[in-house]
């Protein structure tokens, strides 16, 4: 029987991040990710204050312009699987990608002329 997904071609998984105040990571669990979220994350979340409101929604099914859908708040599934997890440093937050099995990390630059980055997670990553 083939594996059934809920992933359209092109959509893959992938960790939003934010760097605190304290220097600890915050990353919430992007389902479906494709070659336009990058364009949508700096245009919709382009300041510090809403791309921390878009992480406290915790994990996400998919983003559309200003509206995301949450697992937690849309989908009724349980908080406690889904809130943001906070790692120390980006070793910590690596493995955790790799262990997840994902390709694609987004990083909220705290500065206005950078905004959201992509990154793509491979064994010999450091940050």
């Amino acid at each position: 029987m083939p594996h059934r997904s809920n992933h359209r071609a092109g959509e893959r998984p992938a960790l939003l991040v934010l760097r605190l105040q304290n220097s600890h990571l915050m990353a919430i669990r992007l389902n479906r990710s494709d070659d336009n979220t990058l364009a949508l994350l700096n245009r919709w979340y382009l300041d510090f204050f809403h791309a921390l409101m878009l992480l406290q929604k915790g994990n996400l099914d998919y983003i559309a312009g200003r509206g995301v859908i949450a697992l937690h708040r849309d989908l009724g599934e349980p908080w406690y699987e889904h809130q943001p997890q906070f790692f120390r440093n980006g070793r910590l937050l690596l493995q955790y990608a790799q262990r997840q099995k994902l390709e694609r990390l987004y990083f909220f630059a705290n500065h206005p002329e950078v905004g959201w980055c992509e990154r793509q997670v491979d064994c010999g990553s450091q940050m």
